[in-house]
């Protein structure tokens, strides 16, 4: 079974088709997008698994939609999604740490520390 869902473009007029295939319990999901066409990651996917209704190009996609959701919603691409959330959370964690060290580590240069053990 395959579901096409029309999903705007920021970057032409045309939309991307975000193709959403369920076939032997095994669930894909693929764009026409550039990244999409790589396999990548990319966000008219994101905008389908998520459920991002604004990202739909154009009416009478609500039925085709909501049927690909719900086969979404009983795979494991919900569980992979809270994984990248916690690995950003993770990551911008980090990235403010590492600021606050770098300034301290500035501090040190500009002000001196010390030397020898």
């Amino acid at each position: 079974m395959e579901i096409v869902i029309l999903v705007a473009s920021s970057s032409q007029e045309e939309p991307y088709e975000v193709t959403v295939s369920l076939d032997l319990n095994i669930l894909a999901i693929h764009c026409t997008c550039a990244a999409g066409e790589w396999g990548k990651y990319c966000k008219h996917k994101t905008a389908v698994v998520l459920g991002d209704t604004t990202a739909l190009h154009g009416g009478g996609q609500s039925q085709s939609f909501e049927k690909a959701r719900q086969w979404i919603i009983e795979s494991q691409l919900p569980k992979l999604f809270e994984e990248i959330a916690e690995a950003e959370k993770k990551a911008a964690a980090a990235t403010v740490h590492a600021k606050k060290i770098k300034e301290k580590t500035a501090k040190s240069m500009n002000e001196g520390v010390a030397h020898g053990n």
